[in-house]
Order: structure tokens, then sequence, then C-alpha cells
């Protein structure tokens, strides 16, 4: 009784301080932090909050108790953080691609500062330890294997995501993580082998092949700042075709995987679909 009081009014606490710090921020320093909130990516976030999901439904376990809802929500909280943490690092140090490739970020608009874009991923970084440690060790553990990911993804001096293969390697394997984080939360069995191994090399397969879309957009930047990625590699139009392929096989590769024939039809629509834009001359991801 005592270890369940103690966890919920550490949640409450966490999620207290959390919301208080912000008021703080939106009261002293409107504009900037106006800035900060406009620069999330809504896209990426959403959808690591449903790989989140994806991990929390391959359990098949689910609590509607207090406490494990406040270890929900403080999950979803630590997984939001460390995406505006990797979020602002990738900003400061990308600033020669954005200056090319993404003018409105608003580090290159003059909106912040490069100090206050790290102090703004300082104060991100602490929130999403505080939430994670909240939530459950697993959550902490993944959620710390996240932000390392990204750090060693963007930062010097490894900045690892010069290199072809392997910075779509480092984003799949965090893919992966946001899976695990979300089954580990809630399932009973805590071993490393009660999530099936295969699943876990398809999903980071599958984001190994098709996160290279994301470069599309940034082709121009790269280009200029030296980042080896596959657009980069083969040329814009070429690399489109072969990203799109890559795709429509894995579209078609879900139903004979999962065994669910009468998802065929659906995955051959959407693998058709997938190749016209993105070989699309003026596609933007």
């Amino acid at each position: 009784l005592d270890l369940a009081f103690n966890k919920i009014m550490l949640g409450i606490s966490t999620i207290t301080a959390i919301l208080a710090t912000l008021l703080l921020f939106l009261l002293g320093a409107r504009e900037k932090f106006m800035a900060v909130i406009k620069n999330i990516r809504p896209m990426k976030i959403f959808y690591f909050f449903l790989l989140f999901t994806f991990g929390i439904a391959l359990s098949h376990t689910w609590s509607s108790n207090w406490i494990d809802i406040q270890s929900y929500i403080l999950a979803v909280l630590a997984l939001i953080f460390a995406g505006m943490f990797s979020i602002c690092q990738n900003d400061i140090h990308d600033e020669k691609i954005d200056t090319v490739s993404n003018p409105n970020r608003p580090l290159i608009s003059k909106d912040l500062s490069k100090s206050d874009m790290e102090m703004a991923s300082k104060i991100f970084f602490i929130f999403a330890i505080l939430a994670a440690y909240a939530s459950s060790h697993y959550v902490l553990f993944f959620t710390c294997l996240m932000i390392f990911i990204y750090f060693i993804y963007s930062n010097p001096p490894l900045r690892l995501k010069r290199f072809a293969i392997l910075n779509s390697g480092l984003i799949s394997l965090a893919c992966v993580s946001a899976v695990l984080e979300g089954f580990f939360l809630v399932n009973t069995d805590k071993s490393i082998i009660a999530f099936p191994f295969s699943l876990g090399m398809a999903i980071f397969i599958f984001h190994l092949a098709v996160s290279n879309i994301r470069d599309i957009k940034d082709f121009e930047g790269d280009r200029v700042d030296g980042i080896k990625t596959i657009p980069v590699l083969l040329g814009l139009e070429k690399s489109k075709k072969v990203i799109a392929g890559i795709i429509c096989f894995f579209y078609i590769l879900i139903p004979w995987y999962f065994h669910i024939s009468f998802l065929f039809i659906p995955s051959i629509l959407f693998a058709i679909v997938s190749w016209i834009f993105i070989t699309e001359k003026n596609f933007i991801y």
C-alpha cells in the first residue's frame, strides 16, 4: 500500500512540476515558448506514439486502475519530451542543412538563438527522464536508449547520420525501442524473450528500408553538408523509385507475414498509391 501511494505521489508531483515549469516559461518568455512549441514535429511524435501503442497492444494486457493509467500518461510524456530533446539537438547541429532545406526552422529564422535551443533541449531532457522514472524502470531504460540513439545520430563527434545505411539503422533501432517500451510497460512477463524476436527483426528491417523517405525533403541540404543519404548517393529521382519500390514491397509483404489474406487487396492499393505519390516530381515528405 505504501509503495502504491509513493508511486502515485511521485507521478502527480512529476506532472505538476512539468506543468508548472511550462506555465512559468509561457508567462515569462511567451514568444520563445511559442517558437519552441511550433517547432514540434507532430507527425514524428505521433508516429512514435503509434509504435508505443502498438507495443502495448502486442502484450494483450491492459489495466484500467489509476496507478497504471498514470504510468501510461507519464510514459507518453517521456516519449514526447525525448522526441523534443532530439529535435532541439538535431536543429542545433543541422543549421547548415536547414539553411537550405528548412529555412522556417526557428534557429534559421532567428526566432530562437542557439543558446535558447540548448536551454530548451536541457529542459526537455530533464522532463523526459523525470517522466520516464515516475512511469517505470522499463520506460526509463528505453527512453534513455532512444535519447542515446538520437544523440549519437545528430551530435558530433560521431554524428552517425553522415553514413548511409547506418543512419537508417539507428532510426530503426529507435522505432523498435518505442515498441518495446510500450510492450514491457504493461506485459506481465518482463523477460527479454517475452517479445517475439522475429517480430522485432521485422519492425527493424521494415524501418531500415523505408526510413530513407525522410531524406528526400532534405536532399539539397544533405548534399551541401556532405551527409551520405540514399538520395544524395543515388540522385533524387532514382532514389525516389528505389525507396518507393522498397515501400511497395513491404506493403505487399504484410498480408503474407501476418497471415491475413483479406489485407492483400488493400496492401496492393496502398503500394500503388505510395508509388504514385513518392515518385511524383514535387513529392515532399
